[in-house]
């Protein structure tokens, strides 16, 4: 779906326009010694593709209204691919046993990555068959940059008080849950515990900054944090709540 939008896209656009824009490309990228990063099983990647059809749609040339039209069906495309397979995110994340400290900087990277490989997807294979290997590559460059401890293999034994974030997370997710019952299960939680979830996985915050907004120390914070998540898993699993 997403390289027949491309082609029809490209169909209407002048040769001369194209050949133009892979010659910027090209000069652009060899600059850098990363021409090779151009091209993808003998044709253009997506994502340089969808530039050369941004670009004619910005210089408003002959008929770019059509190519607008199909522009936004590729974008809502993509957008849909992203939605249907977010889960491959928090699945190889929670298979690096990533630390919940790292959580939001390492879902931002992931997301990117999950990104790119719907870009340059050839609809030949799975999509997961490119995507998850990318997202893996690039946590693991986050993690390298860095210089921080290496990951957890997934079957290595979690101590008690130390649940893996993404195992309660995906815990969910494989059980059927929706982020709407799942918002429901938190509700569940006592005012300060769902507060302070609430804030670092739904608005954005880290624990420490969740607590200062809700007046907790560092300390007090991390501890509600862990308390939470215990009660949230064994809410998934379905057992009684020991508060």
């Amino acid at each position: 779906m997403l390289w027949e939008l491309r082609r029809k896209a490209l169909s209407l656009i002048p040769e001369w326009f194209v050949r133009l824009k892979v010659f910027m490309l090209k000069n652009e990228l060899s600059k850098k010694g990363q021409e090779r990063l151009l091209y993808s099983c003998g044709g253009l990647r997506g994502r340089f593709v969808d530039e050369i059809i941004r670009d004619y749609i910005s210089c408003q040339l002959q008929g770019y209204e059509e190519v607008q039209r199909l522009y936004l069906a590729l974008k809502k495309e993509k957008e849909r691919l992203y939605k249907e397979n977010q889960g491959l995110i928090y699945k190889v994340m929670r298979s690096m046993r990533v630390s919940p400290d790292d959580w939001e900087e390492v879902q931002d990277i992931a997301k990117f990555a999950l990104y790119q490989a719907i870009e340059d997807w050839d609809e030949k294979h799975a999509l997961s068959t490119l995507a998850v290997p990318l997202i893996m590559s690039r946590v693991q460059e986050y993690y390298e940059k860095n210089l921080k401890n290496s990951f957890l293999s997934y079957d290595e034994h979690v101590k008690e008080g130390e649940e893996d974030t993404f195992e309660i997370f995906c815990g969910a997710e494989d059980k059927g849950f929706n982020q709407a019952e799942l918002k429901d299960l938190i509700s569940r939680l006592e005012e300060k515990e769902r507060e302070l979830i609430s804030l670092v996985y739904f608005e954005g915050y880290t624990i420490k900054e969740a607590g200062e907004k809700l007046g907790f120390s560092q300390k007090r914070a991390s501890h509600i944090h862990k308390l939470a998540l215990k009660k949230l898993k064994k809410l998934i699993l379905g057992k009684e709540v020991v508060v």
